[in-house]
């Protein structure tokens, strides 16, 4: 081998270890490196992360319920002793059935009332004038049966008719519609034929009454089925339930008349004040005055009632209890008429056509109203009937006062 083979190879020899050695260390280190790297990874303390607390979860808002509206919320009514009443309705006059009763029993309710209160609805009627006792609701003093007044009432109402309530005070010569211990108590009276009724102007016989149209009306305001859609007042005049035609006012006051028509037109209005001051309670229920003239006939007098109830309690409706026959023939019927026809422009005319059926048809009465209307311009808004108007034959008849009561004009 030659110097210059010998020189190369050295030197390869040389860098090879050279390379070799470098080799050897690059991949010593790099196990070296891998493995402190390992080691590193297992001995090094990984923090337990703090668990991102279980954020009370930004509550995902349940909801709200969309509130199911409460219709006009029907609180628990804190009980008071007078109720604010449903109110009443108004009354509309039309054609009802004269309908008075006594006793207010299980019997007759059943038995006669209820079987004529369907057949008048079922003719086409519109109200009943249901009449009732003051000696039947009050049998005793401050003892009270108006449950049984409540089964009546509703029989109207289940026939779909409307009530309008009359309570005698004073049945003059007919009955005694007042309690007997009014009387025990000391109330004064006089004699109506065979029957005591009381004096309108007494004391006890005023305070007695007050206090039951209190009771009443206390009672109705706690249901509104309980009350009627009008009630009846009786004040105006002798001839209604104010009627004293058996009181000898001569011999009490010495012929004195104008004492003792200042005494009986005080008691009018008091009665009056009594019956609006039950009216107001029970959400203004209409009134009807029914009307007489005094013992003299003096217009001016005559009309104080009337025109009292009116000017202080915006009362409208006025009535007789004759019937058209005795209007146009009788010298208290044209008074009466009189009397109506100077509140033509202002007033609502009632008509309880009580007796009328003995004596004429249906048909002629309703040609006497009609012939009163045009006289004198007054208008019967409301007719009661008698029941033995209520047949098959005057059906046609009942039709035509029914429409006539509402218009004025012939069907």
């Amino acid at each position: 081998m030659n110097q210059k083979t010998l020189n190369f190879f050295s030197c390869f020899c040389s860098s090879s270890i050279r390379l070799t050695f470098f080799l050897v260390c690059l991949i010593f280190f790099i196990c070296i490196g891998f493995s402190v790297a390992e080691a590193s990874s297992k001995n090094k303390i990984h923090p337990t992360p703090t668990p991102t607390p279980s954020a009370t979860p930004t509550p995902t808002p349940t909801p709200k319920p969309t509130p199911t509206p409460t219709p006009t919320p029907t609180p628990t009514p804190t009980p008071t002793p007078t109720p604010t009443p449903t109110p009443a309705a108004s009354f509309s006059g039309g054609v009802g059935l004269f309908f008075p009763i006594t006793p207010l029993s299980e019997d007759n309710l059943r038995y006669w009332f209820t079987p004529k209160v369907e057949n008048a609805a079922a003719m086409g009627l519109q109200f009943v004038n249901l009449i009732v006792h003051w000696k039947d609701l009050e049998p005793q003093d401050n003892v009270y049966t108006f449950d049984m007044l409540e089964r009546y009432m509703q029989a109207i109402a289940t026939s779909g008719l409307k009530c309008v309530l009359r309570i005698y005070f004073n049945g003059g010569s007919y009955i005694q519609a007042s309690p007997d211990w009014l009387f025990k108590e000391g109330a004064a009276f006089c004699w109506e034929g065979n029957y005591m009724q009381p004096l309108p102007w007494d004391n006890i016989y005023l305070n007695k009454m007050t206090s039951f149209m209190d009771a009443l009306a206390t009672w109705m305001a706690i249901d509104s089925q309980r009350q009627p859609q009008a009630l009846q007042l009786s004040a105006g005049g002798v001839y209604s339930e104010m009627a004293v035609l058996g009181f000898d006012w001569q011999t009490a006051f010495q012929g004195d008349y104008d004492r003792f028509y200042d005494l009986l037109t005080a008691a009018n209005k008091i009665h009056v004040d009594i019956f609006a001051a039950f009216s107001k309670r029970l959400a203004s229920i209409p009134l009807i005055l029914m009307i007489n003239h005094l013992y003299d006939n003096n217009p001016s007098l005559d009309d104080q009632v009337m025109n009292y109830a009116s000017a202080n309690y915006g009362l409208k409706w006025f009535q007789s209890n004759a019937w058209s026959g005795d209007l146009e023939q009788q010298q208290f019927g044209t008074q009466v008429l009189d009397m109506m026809e100077r509140h033509v422009t202002t007033g609502l005319f009632s008509l309880e056509d009580e007796n009328g059926a003995n004596y004429e048809s249906l048909s002629n009465r309703i040609h006497r109203m009609e012939q009163i209307q045009f006289e004198t311009g007054v208008h019967f808004q409301s007719v009661s009937l008698n029941l033995i108007d209520l047949t098959a034959s005057n059906q046609a008849d009942i039709f035509y006062l029914v429409s006539w009561t509402q218009t004025g004009k012939t069907p």
